[in-house]
């Protein structure tokens, strides 16, 4: 499987090709360097580009202080049916995650992580791919919708600053 990871922080990429190549997967990584270019409706060219033939999208549920809603989102627009692992070291909403259609998955920090078994290490990443795999049913939310109300709700916050 191909697995296009996204995420701003070198060590959480570094973590996840480590845990996913043990698993056989094929990685291709991306490390966010300018955060505000994946807040657009189209993406930026280096996605667009591997998301052609990814399987799988793990991104990062934050680029600095941004979080990544928008761009998966605009990911949705274009590739309905890629199942989405949204990752993060902080609690996630689930609410937010169904109405991206993704899944959600706390990083496991380094101490964690080497005292798991590569068969421990498989069998969640098989069920986090099992529930993404789920979020893409047919009543969800139109991902345009979705990414109009998600640019509407930090513009509102932005302006009361």
């Amino acid at each position: 499987m191909k697995i296009l990871v996204i995420d701003d922080d070198p060590r959480s990429i570094e973590l996840a090709e480590e845990w996913l190549t043990a698993l056989g997967h094929q990685i291709v990584k991306i490390l966010v360097a300018v955060p505000d270019s994946y807040m657009k409706r189209t993406l930026p060219d280096e996605v667009a580009i591997e998301m052609e033939t990814a399987d799988l999208l793990l991104v990062d549920k934050y680029f600095g202080q941004i979080t990544s809603s928008r761009f998966i989102a605009a990911v949705r627009m274009i590739y309905s049916k890629i199942p989405i692992i949204r990752w993060s070291s902080a609690a996630e909403s689930r609410i937010e995650v169904d109405m991206l259609r993704a899944a959600k998955l706390l990083k496991p920090d380094d101490r964690d992580f080497n005292e798991w078994t590569p068969e421990e290490r498989g069998a969640l990443f098989s069920k986090k791919l099992e529930e993404a795999t789920k979020q893409l049913r047919l009543d969800a939310p139109d991902a345009a919708l979705v990414f109009d109300r998600l640019e509407s709700d930090a513009n509102s916050r932005t302006k009361n600053w």
